[in-house]
């Protein structure tokens, strides 16, 4: 008996070791709003990737404040290395969701909303001065039941009311061989922004399905 309850102790030990040690990864990693933490995070590929596209990267350890619901509309393709693409092609309407924002740990959540595709990162990296940040997290996306893993990286001035300037970078990382053939090829991306130059902040976040699109339902998909 007392063999089991020492076992017992020891295996519960472990598994609270484990649900720190999965609850403290982004801690370790030790972001710190550098391009090399930003290039230990995603990969320095990945990051000359975003460089190509015309991504602004707003580098520091002292970001603003963002937290809070935005709608990016009317959204057009900047730039993009996908074949086929056309640059000012319209996308569907955006709504993000910024919340638990940690300036300590530079971490945040994610929650974008396109309609027919949801895009959450929890724990994600927050870099910045002043007013103006970026925000970069990998994502899970699902189209039926086909699944894709992609960077998101977002940047922006934060202003009174919303969000100037803000463009959105997607690049897919592993399409999973892309059996549906519905997903842009891996290391392929798109940048995409606010026509308007201002995104702004709301209230009620069900306001998006109300709002008119016109374009692709889609960041990583095929454009047709």
């Amino acid at each position: 008996m007392k063999t089991n309850f020492l076992r017992i102790v020891a295996l519960t030990a472990i598994l609270a070791f484990a649900s720190c040690s999965k609850e403290e990864d982004s801690a370790d990693m030790g972001f710190d709003g550098s391009l090399t933490s930003i290039e230990d995070f995603y990969t320095p590929e990945l990051v000359r990737a975003l460089d190509s596209l015309g991504f602004e990267m707003n580098l520091g350890n002292k970001p603003p404040k963002i937290e809070g619901t935005y709608h990016v509309k009317p959204m057009l393709l900047k730039s993009s290395s996908v074949p086929g693409d056309i640059v000012g092609s319209q996308f569907n309407n955006y709504e993000v969701t910024f919340s638990n924002q940690d300036n300590g740990k530079l971490t945040i959540d994610y929650f974008g909303d396109q309609g027919v595709e949801i895009d959450e990162g929890y724990g994600s990296f927050i870099s910045g001065e002043n007013d103006k940040f970026s925000v970069f997290l990998i994502t899970t996306s699902d189209i039926g039941s086909y699944t894709a893993d992609s960077a998101i990286s977002l940047s922006g001035r934060i202003v009174e009311g919303g969000i100037e300037n803000i463009q959105m970078a997607f690049v897919m990382l592993d399409n999973k061989e892309n059996e549906g053939g519905v997903f842009i090829g891996n290391n392929t991306g798109r940048i995409v922004y606010d026509s308007d130059y201002f995104s702004e902040k709301v209230e009620n976040t069900k306001e998006l399905n109300s709002m008119e699109s016109y374009g692709a339902s889609m960041m990583r998909i095929k454009v047709q």
